[in-house]
Order: structure tokens, then sequence, then C-alpha cells
């Protein structure tokens, strides 16, 4: 073949089915002719051994069979094996042309071109697939070159498998060295007793070996969808791995490829189905169903069913996922009746909250479009994330040049530096921004002002700063972007507008000089996200408000959804701790959950009419249950599920609620107790709240000077209340559990008909009094006071460290190790032993 020819057009040659090529034109020359060969004939390849001449011979040479048949002729170093309507004439420089004369008086012939094969015995056949020598080749042989251990190979002599696994092994023994070695390593000493450009192309169709032996033939031999191997027609390529086969005709090389490996790159393109069909041991690979994340950011995945997915997404549970561009994207979901608000977020590359896909999911299932504040339906997929290349699901937002760190409050510290710089002769001062690299030249004015022009490697560093001298300043980019800056004082409160040639270039800082800053982003679709910062990192929260009006707050908490008409707040917290609210005009309905069963409740208000109103607390415990009425001066009764009420006064609504959950801890029988007998319970500032009379006059016992509004405390037996105070004259009490179960306690003694003067308690209390160390009656003074009322304090506070605290609670351990027999008596008496 002429060098360089590769884009001259092909004309047809036998396919391979014994069909004749039309007749070659008076205009094709013979170099023409040879090319036309060796684009369509690729790869002959030599027998082993036997019968067939070795093809380095002058081209034109006929080469014979054992039978003395013509079997081909020799073009290229090649093969070729032909047959003839009448005759051929083998010529130095290729075949004669039809309107030649032709020697002999054989007259004029047509030429079909086959590709010779070696045969299993040797012998050259054609890749027609209907020599005879192609029909005794055993099919173990054919399959044991697909899959040595297959079970079709098992019929093969295991000399000739093993030695095409393991050259070396005992089985390989029984095979000649030379053909062994070279199917492994065509280098070796022993394949040297084989052509080595046979053995070379065999492996490597590249080497420096098969160079001899034409590389389209070599290639082919390896990989029938080489570069190289396109140059031979893919049914011989096929015919090389199973002359008998049908792909021998017609199979395109994918289907070829297959038949030897299917999961080569070439089988890539047959099914996997038609693939495992030529090896039945192998089974159509499944592919894996896709998770929901992976539907979510299928581009075949309509927004409609992107909204649906991630409603049930965000219903499992599963409220972020990350993208294939590292983007974590985050679910949100409202309740606005019955239909369900749904969102999905994620930032852009200057960390932006932006919505990327919005849409409602009615109550029946079906999904709609979200409107906006006018009530116009806005689209599934969000303005931003329709200029976002490839989609916001789909692929990271196509990032903009970086902007320099001077979006932030320039310190009067570096300002400093740079007035304090020397200019040059030309009244410029020249230098290094310290922030971010680039240099600079400042040209101050008269007026206290100056122009900077900063240049740099980066496109960021490249910009034009001017400032007025009155704290006006004005930062333009190359790249179209910038910001005006407008500050109170230095250090001071500043506003700060970003512009540029996109949207999402524009909007406004605004700080009070001290880094807290608020940072505003509008949106194309009438929506905006405030970046809210803090000095104190632990305050920073984001606040999105969609063009619905729905507002999203997110912090280190959690985050807070509420709805556009504000009706709805559903607050979701990092600890999986959650809440919904859900208001009407009568009050609101806020139902709780968690991890845990205490996490687990509900609060349902209601207006009185007024000016006051009732909330019932509900618990997964309904022991645990209340009622809260508060009236118009804010005054509250809190009744619990045993009707014990509970009172609750000008005390902060910390203390108030600690000492109603104390409350709650007393065991319900014991509260019915309570209630029964016509008990309350009074939490409040001082004591004078529920008995004004009492903030003058002195208690039983106290110093001059004293009034009851310095005890932090009270049983009041005359109107069966207990009072527990969290202030006194002297101010806080650090005693409030203490005081509060010691007053429950007295309560209690009187209840069940004070016990303290029953003979039981008064033999434990003696039992407990006689054994108790000289050491220990001195602490305990209190509670030893002689008759009745050394027995009554003493009921109080044993019954109130039997409940966690007793008047003292640091003394709580000691009163129930001193009072051992009056604990145990108490216990008796209330049911609890």
């Amino acid at each position: 073949m002429a060098e360089g020819d590769d884009n001259q057009p092909a004309k047809k040659v036998s396919d391979g089915t014994n069909t004749p090529p039309e007749d070659l034109s008076a205009a094709d020359e013979t170099d023409g002719f040879h090319k036309e060969f060796n684009q369509a004939i690729i790869g002959a390849g030599l027998p082993e051994k036997g019968a067939v001449a070795k093809a380095n011979q002058p081209d034109g040479q006929s080469v014979q069979r054992d039978n003395g048949q013509l079997s081909g002729l020799v073009f290229d170093n090649a093969i070729y094996s032909t047959s003839f309507s009448k005759g051929a004439i083998p010529k130095k420089d290729g075949f004669t042309q039809s309107d030649r004369p032709l020697e002999e008086g054989l007259g004029k012939g047509k030429i079909e071109v086959v590709k010779v094969k070696p045969s299993a015995n040797g012998q050259s056949d054609t890749a027609s697939g209907e020599s005879e020598a192609a029909k005794k080749k055993p099919v173990a042989d054919a399959a044991a070159e697909v899959d040595p251990n297959s079970e079709a190979a098992r019929k093969k002599p295991v000399a000739d498998a093993a030695a095409e696994v393991d050259p070396n092994s005992e089985a390989a023994k029984k095979k000649p060295v030379a053909d062994a070695a070279a199917e492994v390593d065509p280098n070796s000493e022993a394949a040297k007793k084989k052509p080595v450009a046979d053995a070379a192309a065999e492996v490597d169709p590249n080497s420096e070996a098969a160079k001899k032996k034409p590389a389209a033939d070599a290639a082919a031999e390896v990989d029938p969808n080489s570069e190289a191997a396109k140059k031979k027609p893919a049914a011989d390529a096929a015919a090389e791995v199973d002359p008998n086969s049908e792909a021998a005709k017609k199979k395109p090389a994918a289907d070829a490829a297959t038949e030897v490996d299917p999961n080569s790159e070439a089988a890539k393109k047959k099914p996997a189905a038609d693939a495992a069909e030529n090896n039945p041991n192998a089974a159509p690979e499944a592919k894996p169903e896709k998770t929901p994340a992976e539907k979510m950011l299928d581009p075949n995945t309509s927004n409609e069913d992107k909204i649906r997915i991630a409603d049930e997404m965000y219903k499992q549970g599963q409220k972020s996922f990350k993208g294939p561009d590292g983007r974590k994207y985050e679910i949100t979901e409202a309740k606005v009746g019955e239909r369900r608000l749904v969102g999905v977020f994620t930032n852009d590359q200057n960390g932006h909250s932006k919505a990327v896909l919005r849409g409602i999911v009615e109550k029946d299932g079906a999904i709609s479009q979200q409107q906006d504040s006018k009530g116009r339906k806005v689209d599934y997929e969000s303005n931003w994330a329709k200029k976002t290349e490839g989609g916001g699901l789909r692929t990271p937002e196509k990032t903009a040049d970086p902007k320099p760190p001077n979006t932030e409050q320039e310190t009067r510290t570096e300002e400093q530096k740079r007035a304090a710089l020397k200019p040059d002769a030309d009244g410029i001062i020249r230098g290094v921004d310290e922030k971010d690299g680039s240099k600079f030249e400042r040209k101050p004015d008269d007026k206290g002002g100056y122009v900077e022009v900063h240049t740099g490697e980066k496109p960021e560093q490249n910009y034009t700063k001017s400032d007025d001298g009155k704290g006006n300043i004005l930062v333009n980019r190359k790249d179209g972007t910038g910001y005006s800056r407008t500050e109170q004082s230095p250090n001071g409160p500043f506003n700060e507008a970003h512009f540029g040639p996109k949207p999402t270039d524009f909007k406004t800082v605004r700080g009070d000089g001290k880094g807290n800053n608020v940072e505003t982003t509008t949106d194309a679709e009438g929506g905006y996200s405030e970046k809210h910062t803090f000095t104190n990192a632990a305050k920073n929260f984001t606040r999105h408000t969609l063009p619905d009006q729905t507002v999203i707050e997110i912090n280190d908490k959690g985050r807070t959804t509420t709805s556009g008409d504000g009706n709805t707040i559903k607050f979701e917290g990092k600890d999986g701790k959650g809440s919904t609210e859900v208001r009407s005009e009568n009050g609101f309905v806020r139902t709780h959950t968690g991890p845990k069963p205490e996490d687990n409740w509900s609060v349902e208000r209601k207006k009185d009419g007024k000016g006051g109103y009732s909330e019932e607390y509900k618990f997964s415990d309904s022991n645990k249950n209340y009622k809260k009425d508060v009236n118009a001066d804010g005054k509250a009764v809190v009744t619990d599920s045993t009707g014990l009420q509970t009172e609750l006064h000008k005390a902060s609504e910390q203390f108030r609620e600690k000492m109603l959950g104390e409350v709650q801890k007393i065991p319900v029988e014991e509260r019915k107790r309570l209630a029964d007998a016509g008990y309350k319970i009074a939490v409040v500032n001082k004591i004078s709240d529920v008995a004004p009379s009492l903030a003058n006059e002195r208690p039983p016992g106290w110093p001059e000077g004293k009034t009851w509004n310095d005890v932090d405390g009270a049983h009041m037996a005359n109107r069966k209340l207990v009072v527990v105070a969290e202030n006194t004259n002297s101010g806080p009490s650090r005693r409030g559990e203490g005081v509060l179960k010691q007053g429950i306690g007295a309560a209690m003694n009187q209840a069940v008909g004070k016990y303290s003067e029953s003979e039981d308690f008064k033999v434990a209390y003696q039992g407990d009094v006689t054994t108790m160390r000289t050491a220990d009656r001195t602490k305990h003074s209190f509670l030893l006071q002689n008759g009745s009322v050394g027995r009554e304090v003493t009921f109080a506070n044993v019954y109130g460290a039997i409940n966690g605290a007793s008047s003292n609670p640091e003394q709580t351990q000691m009163v129930l190790k001193d009072f051992p027999r009056v604990a145990n008596c108490i216990k008796r008496r209330l049911g609890r032993v």
C-alpha cells in the first residue's frame, strides 16, 4: 500500500460471505487496489506450523497448502486467499486490473478476497467459517480461548489449557515450550523457537517485534475494536475468536468483543443481556436502585417529581443531602392548612443561601406551584437555579471571580499605616496591601480623601478605591462589581450597597462598626435573604424570606419556619427536638416532639374574652397534665390532673416554672391527698404577695425588725396554703426547692390527720433522738424543739428530704441519716412501703 493514502475512499470488497465484489473500474490504479486490500483485510496472520509458506516472499508470490492447491497470494508480507472466476496473474506490483491484457489466455477474471486464518491444525482457513479446517476445530478449543476455566474448556487437553494460564506448570510441560512461552513472553529464550513477530503481536501489537507483522493484523488479534483494527472488517475480527460463529459473517465489533470479554470497553456498546448470552456464566448486572437524593439530582426527573421526592425525604427525616458538586442542599417544609410548602435551598459561592426548588404538596398529593406576594405563580425552579450552569441541583454554580476582601469595613489601623507612608516625589503613596498582597498607589487630595489603585496577578486584586474624606467610599473592580459605603464615624455604624452585572451581585450590608452586621440579598423572584453575624458567633443566624413571605430562620439551635400568613411556626432543633405552632384568632395549638417520651407534649391556648386566657398542657404521662388560667392582671392558677392548684404570682417566669416542676414531682396519690384536703400552693416574689398585712408583721421567734418578707416560705394552716418566695428583704433565696417541699410536708402532716401526734410517729421520733450522737443533736436543734412543735417540723423536713430536699437542701442526706425511723414511719403511712 502506498504511504499516506489512508484518506482515499475504499472500494467494496468481499465481507467473507463468498459474494464477489463489484468490477474494478479502469480508474483504479494498482497501488489504489493494493491499498484497498489493506483497508479491508486486516491481520491475516500466519499459521504456526504446517502447510503455508512464510509471507516474507516477494509480493504476488503464491503460497500453497500441503495438498498443492492455491492457498493465497503475498502482499505487504501478509497472505491473502483468492478465488477467481477464470484466473489470476501474479504481478510484482499487485493484481492485474481487469482491463489489462491477461497472459496465457486465462481471460478476464474477478477477484474475491477473504482473510486467511490459521486453523486448529495449523492450516489456513478463510474467515467465512466455511472451510473444512474450521469445521475440524473442537468446540473445546474455541471455548478455552475465551475462558480456560469454563465448562466447555474442560474438554480441551489439560496441557493446552494449563499452558495458556501458566506455561511453567506441570501440566503445561506436555505442550511445546516454544508455543507456551511465546503466549506469555514473546521475548523469552524458549519463545525464540517461534517467529518473534507472531509471538510479539499476540501480546503487544505495538511492540518493536510486532512491527514486522502488519499492525492491523496484530491489533485485530488482541482487540478487534482498536484503532488499528478498524481497518479490517469487524466480521473478520469476530471470526478470529470463533470461525464457526455467525459473528464471523455479520456481527459488529461490539458483538465480537463481547464474545471474548463481556466487560470490555467494546462490549459496553452491546446490551448487557446480549453479552450475557455469549457467556453463560455471566448474568446481566442489575443496576442498583437510585437513592432519593440521586433521583433529585437526575436531570431526567421532572420538577414535580423532585418536589414529591423532597417531601418524602423530609417526612422520613432526611432534611439535607449533598450533591456531586459538594454542595449541601437543605429541604424545608411549612404546613399551611392541609397544604405543605416544600423548598430546597443551598448556598452560592459567596455563602449566600439560595432557593433552588419550591412547590406545594396538596392534600390529595398533587403538586402545584407556589405564588409570590401578588398571587402570581412562580416556577418550581428558581431563577438562580436556571442561571446556574446545568441547573442548581445538578452542577455547581458557575463561579465568578472571587471578591476581594474589601467588602468588610477597613480598620482605622490599616488607614493609619498607609497615611503614615511617605509619598514619592510625584505625591503618590506606593505600597503593598496587607490583606490581599496587591500593589497600590494612593493619591491623596486636599480634602482629606484619596484615590487608590490596586493591581495584582489575580483578577480580584485589580480595583480602584475612592474615599472623599467624609466617610464615603466607592470601590470599582475590573469585573464590573463593586460597592459604595457610607459611615457615620470611624469604626462606627455603616451601610454598604454592592452592585455588579449579575442580579446576585446586588446586596446591602449594615453594621454597627463593632463586628455586628446584617447582609441582605434580594432574589429575582421577590424574596430576600439576611445573614446576621455578631461578635458572639453563637448568636449568628440566617433568615430567608420567600416570595410568598414564608420566613425561614436558621441558627445554631435549629431552624424556624414561619408561614407567609404568620399562622404556622415550625421549629426543628439540631438535637432532634421540635415544635409546630398553629395560630388562630382565638389562640394557638403548639405540639412538641423529640426522641424521648418527655419531649412529646402539647399546649393549647384559648382566650377568655376578658383579657386573659387558659392553657391546657398534655404529656405522654397523663398524670402530669395540667391547666393554666391567666387573668388580665397576669396572675396564673395551675390545676394539675389531681385537682391540686398552684398560684403563680409576681415571681420570675424561670422561678415559677421551676417550682411548678417540683410540685409535679410529688407522687400523684399524695398530690390528690392535698387537693382533697383543700390545700393550695403559692409561688410568689415575697410572702406579702399573698398576705399584704404580713409585710410589717414579725414572725414568731424572730428578732425585732424582721418581718414575714424576711422569710422565704410558710405553711399557713388557717388558709390551707403553702407559700414559697423567690426573694426576701435580704435578697434572692437559695432554698426554693427545700422550702417548698418542707411546706408541702407540713401540709401533708395535716392532710393525714396530724400524723406527727400518732403513737407510731412518737416512738419512731424518740428512737431516732435517743440514738443520735451529741454532736448531731446540736445540728438538729430546730427539729428537736420540745413538745409537738419538734415533731411537726421533723415530719415536714423528713418528708421534704424523702422527696428530694429538706428546708436546707445541703442537709438533706444528713436528715435522712439521722432520722431513719421517722422516714420509714412516714413512708408506711403514705403507702410507699
